[in-house]
């Protein structure tokens, strides 16, 4: 049971965010890999893929919770 009284949200739209969470994630890779002279190590670069977009959905939830719990990233 959900902890809000928030309406369910619809399957059409979680997965149309975690393709677009999917294709952010391909891109960044992608261009970490290019980035990456000789032989990159993509699990290497895949662990710290996750961790950036993991970081930016929680810094992103923070705004929307607690709109002045996060600072912009000029004042960090």
């Amino acid at each position: 049971m959900p902890a809000s009284h928030d309406p369910p949200i619809p399957y059409e739209q979680v997965t149309r965010c975690l393709k677009y969470i999917h294709d952010w994630r391909e891109h960044l890779a992608h261009a970490w890999v290019d980035q990456v002279r000789g032989t990159p190590d993509t699990r290497v670069i895949g662990h710290a893929v996750n961790d950036l977009l993991s970081l930016a959905l929680l810094v992103e939830k923070a705004r929307r919770t607690s709109p002045g719990s996060v600072p912009p990233l000029r004042e960090a």
